[in-house]
């Protein structure tokens, strides 16, 4: 056994303990941690299709939600968010972020 096999053992134990770590943080984040919402179980989501074009998923045209909202009658509340990408920039070179759009009642517990 030659002097550097130790240390790249080390090595390759840390990187794998860092490896699982990450990939519980993100698996806990995601499934095992509640929601932040009351009764999150209640919780709907609601989509449009576009069969004229073969798809099953479309985003939710903002026309639409504002007139689903003004004559919901079945829903505590309605909110609305999508993900998007933008650019950001504070005295440097702009970065390329992701985050999200959302009504202004998005996150309220009432």
């Amino acid at each position: 056994m030659q002097e550097g096999d130790d240390s790249n053992g080390l090595a390759t134990l840390a990187l794998g303990l860092a490896g699982s770590v990450v990939i519980f943080s993100v698996f806990n984040g995601l499934f095992l941690r509640p929601l932040p919402f009351k009764e999150p179980e209640r919780l709907v989501n609601l989509d449009e299709v576009a069969p004229k074009w073969n798809l099953e998923y479309t985003a939710v045209n903002y026309d639409d939600f504002f007139e689903w909202r003004l004559q919901n009658q079945t829903f505590d509340s309605t909110s609305v968010w999508e993900e998007v990408s933008f650019n950001f920039s504070f005295k440097g070179n702009p970065q390329r972020m992701e985050g999200g759009r959302l009504s202004y009642d998005f996150l309220s517990n009432e």
